[in-house]
């Protein structure tokens, strides 16, 4: 998987280097450069509250850039962008060919500014791998759960997951939300031999239930995971669970980052 470019999304505010530092995780181990961007007046997962000056984001933007260089990071000069979050976000990480597009939520308002319409704007029309970091949420990539159905997008998911538990020696789960426990055994194990996941740490779980959202929250609990992988679409994917009623359930919950891949993160 090549990840030449990461495009990072910065609240401003309190816990503002985090999200960079997650970043800066993966940009280390695959000699990413990082571009930090910052959506000014947006209404959505990036904006802070109240009016705040191009002059002081830019300020503080710069300071967070020259953070991260001094840790070690290539970091691209800060951009500040305009319009709604999500649609910048995604015009932007195109226009640059970004691999990777990392962003977080401010402390104070964690998971819930990632509901609604720019969550699902941002991760179902990127075209690319996006990780969402909640406030504390700086992921280890230790143990990666991944909730599987057989699904187009769910294989892009598994493949993205196993890549990065080859890259950082993580624990992978492979979470089934189903009730044919040992036709999906089976089926895991034929995607683990062509994903060549010999040597990598891999459990396989089949979970039961009415509701996915809660299957998945409850299996991330289970599992003490701090990366959940999702495909975009598939009983398990991302579509599903960003229902009314049911992202609300699952997010607030979720204590660990969540990394979205598209079908066409397979490529």
């Amino acid at each position: 998987m090549k990840l030449e470019r990461i495009l990072v999304g910065c609240a401003l505010g309190e816990g503002e280097d985090e999200v960079l530092q997650a970043a800066g995780d993966v940009a280390r181990i695959y000699g990413s450069r990082v571009l930090p961007v910052h959506v000014l007046g947006a209404d959505g997962i990036l904006a802070p509250s109240g009016r705040e000056s191009e002059s002081f984001a830019r300020e503080r933007m710069n300071a967070l850039a020259e953070r991260a260089r001094k840790e070690g990071l290539e970091v691209e000069p800060p951009q500040l962008l305009r319009g709604k979050a999500a649609a910048a976000l995604l015009e932007h990480a195109e226009r640059w060919r970004a691999s990777w597009i990392v962003v977080g939520a401010a402390a104070r308002t964690g998971w819930e500014r990632l509901l609604g319409s720019s969550a699902e704007t941002l991760c179902r029309e990127s075209k690319i791998p996006t990780l969402l970091v909640p406030p504390g949420g700086r992921p280890t990539w230790k143990k990666l759960l991944c909730a599987v159905d057989g699904s187009d997008p769910a294989l892009a998911a598994l493949t993205v997951a196993s890549e990065m538990a080859r890259t950082f020696t993580a624990h992978l789960t492979l979470l089934y939300v189903q009730t044919d426990g040992e036709a999906h055994r089976k089926a895991a194990d034929e995607v683990m031999e062509s994903l060549g996941l010999h040597e990598v740490e891999v459990d396989v779980i089949t979970r039961s239930g009415s509701s996915v959202p809660e299957v998945i929250a409850a299996a991330q609990q289970e599992t003490s995971a701090d990366v959940l992988v999702l495909g975009t679409a598939g009983r398990t994917g991302l579509e599903r669970i960003l229902r009314p009623n049911t992202a609300e359930s699952l997010l607030r919950r979720l204590p660990c980052a969540l990394l979205v891949a598209p079908a066409a993160a397979e490529d």
